[in-house]
């Protein structure tokens, strides 16, 4: 078998608008007025921002909340593990962001200059704050939102509000809430997310603000499967883990779960993070290095875990297996004995790739209590890619669309229809340009590898005409 060369794209949250029916609506700003406080967030990503209010103090500063990924590099292989805190940015946020108040220019534009806390470790959620005080957005038209401290209940009716890319105005969407389940895609890991199937969510819906039936945020969007390609838990397909293991649902969105969030605020509705009580993840003495490719299995080259675990504290760890469902890095049964972070050399430990699925190694220090691990998680699978691949044909030639990770390499060969045998033909790597067309008909033989190295089988297309 031929190696594979990858190409790893970084797939940000992405998927086509969805057109506005009985379950979405692009409201106004009069009667919808309500939902003036939610708005577009130019930041490390476009996303979706809302203004809140913790406390009663109108003189504190205004604080936003949104996802951790999009106020940090989301797509470096730590961005698992990443905690960032009080970091100065150059953020705009855009609020009263309706169709009409875009076109009659009425938004209202508030900067934001902090990042009081970002995460994407167990939760996916940032708390920003801006050089204006509450008093002050209040007075230019906007009503700071309360945060629920009650969990969703399964079927309970919500709204999403958000600002979809490809809409670029205020998107309202409905549906009911389902179950709660941890959540994996590509590095990424987290716990206790709530399940809907609202339609709508796209690109820039991340951070949008899930609202119960008494107006009070209950959650933010984090992800969706509208796209998702395969069953591969990558970025873009994100899984759901069940009895059956870590697998991807269509069509379904996950939601950051916020209770207690008002815990990491004093009375004033100052943010700390050591407030007694506040469930975000705290900055632990554990650092870790030189993550390991993220896909692995029987064909694949790597088969090592490969990372360093660097901690002046002694550390436990174990290594679990996601289709075994009665495991999870949160549950503190199985860790090891502590033991010095120098005294374990991870990068010879070896993944079992005879199983497939979600392996993970956990990882807490001596006196942690699982809560908020840190993971380092290999993607197994020995499953070859069998979709056939999308063969574009052009008047500057013809390529092979990428489709990762189900298609992150392919092999091509090519020539008259009666002189080419697809199974008995010498193929050539395909470098990313297109392959010009001398003449037709042409036959076109493909093949590829998916991420962890899986050989597809051979396809063959037939060209009549060069577009």
């Amino acid at each position: 078998m031929k190696q594979p060369t990858l190409f790893v794209a970084a797939l940000a949250l992405t998927s086509p608008f969805v057109s506005a029916d009985q379950n979405t609506e692009l409201p106004d700003s009069g009667e919808h007025s309500f939902y003036r406080s939610v708005g577009k967030l130019s930041g490390n990503m476009t996303c979706t921002v809302s203004f809140v209010q913790f406390g009663d103090d109108l003189n504190a500063p205004a604080t936003f909340i949104s996802n951790g990924h999009c106020s940090q590099n989301a797509f470096s292989s730590s961005a698992s593990n990443d905690i960032t805190t009080d970091k100065s940015v150059n953020y705009t946020a855009k609020f009263n962001y309706f169709q009409d108040s875009i076109e009659a220019g009425e938004t209202i534009s508030v900067g934001i200059n902090k990042v009081l806390y970002s995460t994407m470790k167990g939760l996916d959620i940032s708390v920003l704050s801006s050089d204006q005080t509450v008093a002050q957005l209040i007075s230019q038209g906007l009503t700071p939102y309360r945060i629920t401290q009650q969990s969703l209940p399964t079927e309970s009716p919500i709204t999403i509000a958000g600002v979809p890319m490809d809409v670029n105005a205020l998107q309202l969407s409905y549906c009911e809430s389902g179950d709660t389940y941890n959540v994996i895609e590509g590095y990424w890991h987290w716990y206790g997310f709530d399940e809907n199937n609202c339609q709508g969510i796209s690109e820039g819906s991340s951070g949008s603000p899930v609202f119960d039936n008494n107006q009070s945020i209950v959650g933010l969007i984090n992800t969706t499967t509208n796209t998702a390609v395969g069953k591969t838990c990558y970025s873009g397909n994100p899984c759901a883990v069940d009895e059956e293991g870590a697998h991807v649902k269509k069509n379904k969105n996950y939601v950051v779960p916020l209770q207690n969030l008002d815990q990491c605020f004093d009375a004033s509705g100052r943010f700390s993070l050591n407030h007694l009580g506040c469930p975000l993840p705290k900055p632990s003495n554990i650092t870790i290095t030189d993550y390991p490719y993220i896909f692995s299995g029987e064909n694949y080259r790597y088969k090592e875990w490969k990372f360093n675990v660097i901690s002046e504290n002694k550390i436990r760890y174990k290594n679990i297996l996601l289709s075994d469902s009665n495991q999870t890095c949160q549950d503190i049964s199985g860790y090891s004995a502590p033991v010095d972070a120098n005294q374990i050399n991870f990068s010879e430990a070896k993944i079992d790739v005879s199983k497939e699925g979600v392996h993970q190694y956990c990882i807490i220090g001596e006196r942690d209590d699982a809560s908020a691990p840190s993971v380092v998680q290999v993607l197994v699978d020995n499953t070859p890619p069998t979709t056939k691949p999308v063969l574009n044909v052009t008047p500057m030639g013809f390529e092979p669309i990428f489709n990762v990770p189900e298609y992150s390499d392919y092999w091509l060969a090519w020539g008259e229809p009666d002189s080419i045998d697809c199974d008995n033909t010498r193929y050539i790597q395909y470098r990313r340009n297109p392959i010009r067309i001398e003449s037709i008909p042409l036959k076109v033989c493909v093949y590829g590898f998916d991420a962890a190295g899986n050989q597809s089988p051979n396809f063959d297309y037939l060209i009549e005409s060069p577009f």
